[in-house]
Parts: structure tokens; sequence; C-alpha cells
């Protein structure tokens, strides 16, 4: 019987296989950050643009109350200062998503190295496994056909 084939490497395999794991999840949720980012930037963009109507239809209905043309004037400057800061928090979570996607690109990599490994010296092991059985097969049939003439010969002297 052959000995069963044992991958040396394996609890090394599967530490990177883990750290692997990990990282996929921390892109996961570096990719739900950036959606996030890009979705608030989108409702600013989308509130600085309402503001900006509301102010175009004052102007066209001929409506110039100063309170309200102040209150527009300090709501949108407080918008483009949010927007500012979303348009800044959206390019850092994109910078971190690059990050993290370099790194899982690394740990992949790192596992991909010893699963080739693996396949390699399984390889080799069937081979070996594969030519003791044979050896085991010619030395049965070489004691077989040795026998044989023995047996041929009782049989004759009998």
């Amino acid at each position: 019987m052959a000995k069963r084939f044992r991958f040396r490497l394996e609890t090394l395999r599967r530490i990177r296989q883990q750290a692997r794991d990990r990282q996929q999840r921390t892109l996961a949720d570096a990719l739900r950050n950036v959606e996030s980012a890009g979705l608030r930037l989108a409702t600013v963009t989308q509130q600085v643009e309402d503001a900006s109507a509301h102010t175009r239809d004052d102007r066209q209905q001929g409506s110039l109350d100063v309170a309200s043309i102040r209150t527009t004037q300090l709501y949108r400057g407080w918008l483009e200062q949010r927007l500012t800061l979303e348009r800044t928090a959206l390019a850092r979570t994109t910078a971190e998503l690059d990050t993290h996607r370099a790194k899982l690109g690394e740990a992949t990599k790192n596992l991909k190295v010893l699963e080739n490994l693996r396949d390699r010296q399984w390889r080799r092991h069937r081979v070996e496994v594969a030519r003791q059985e044979q050896a085991e097969y010619d030395e049965i049939g070489a004691q077989q056909y040795a026998r044989k003439p023995a047996e041929n010969l009782q049989e004759l002297q009998a």
C-alpha cells in the first residue's frame, strides 16, 4: 500500500487562504464605503442643483426678498463646503479601495504559489505511487512466472 500524500506546508497554505479571505472581506467593506460616499456626493450635488433652481425661480418671479436671498446664499455656501468634503471623502475611500485591491492581489498571489507547489508535489507523489505499484506488479508477475515451471514440472512427475 502506497503512503498517503501529505503536503508539509498545508498549515501555511490555510493561513494564507485565511489572509486572502480577510482581504476579500476588507475589499468588500471598502467597496461599500466608496458606494456610500458616491451616494452622499450625489445627494449633495442634487441639493446644490435644487438650491440653484430655487434661486432661479425666485428671480424669474420677480420676488426680491433680501432675507430669502441671503438665506439661500448661506445655504448654498454650506452645501458647497459639504460638496468639497464629500468629494474629498470619495477620493480617500477610492484610494483605500485601490490599496485593498492591491493587498488582495498580493494575498491571492501568495496563496497561488503554495497551491501550485502543492499541485506539483501531488503530481510527483502520484508518479511515485504509480512507479511503486508497477514495481510490485512486476515482482508478483516475476514470482508467478518463476513458480509456473516448477508447477509444470510437478504435474509432469505426477
